[in-house]
């Protein structure tokens, strides 16, 4: 996964979130826990956007293929209310693998 693909994934799992949660009354018992976990997805990205990515580690390659998968899967889920905590604990897992890639690159500054 380039580093452009890796910003295109994140970008797609934001907006399947932005869905689900124009989709989740506010007053939903999980509407809390998706609304911080967009909140974070959304600051690991402005730091990979603004980072030095070495796409050639071990660490990147391993995360691009975890990623681009639970990305898919989070496709497929997230148009199902019902399934709200598959999508949550999907998107945890998300947040893990883009907290790793941006835990390891270097600021463009």
């Amino acid at each position: 996964m380039t580093r452009t693909e890796l910003i295109r994934a994140v970008g797609d799992a934001l907006t399947h979130l932005d869905l689900l949660r124009f989709d989740t009354p506010l007053n939903h018992p999980d509407r809390k826990r998706l609304n911080a976990q967009r909140r974070e997805l959304d600051a690991l990205l402005d730091r990979l956007v603004d980072a030095q990515i070495d796409e050639t580690t071990a660490a990147y390659k391993e995360a691009g293929e975890a990623l681009g998968p639970l990305n898919d899967e989070l496709k497929k889920v997230a148009a199902d209310l019902s399934k709200l905590k598959d999508v949550l604990d999907k998107v945890a897992m998300v947040v893990d693998i883009v907290g790793q890639v941006a835990g390891a690159v270097v600021p463009l500054i």
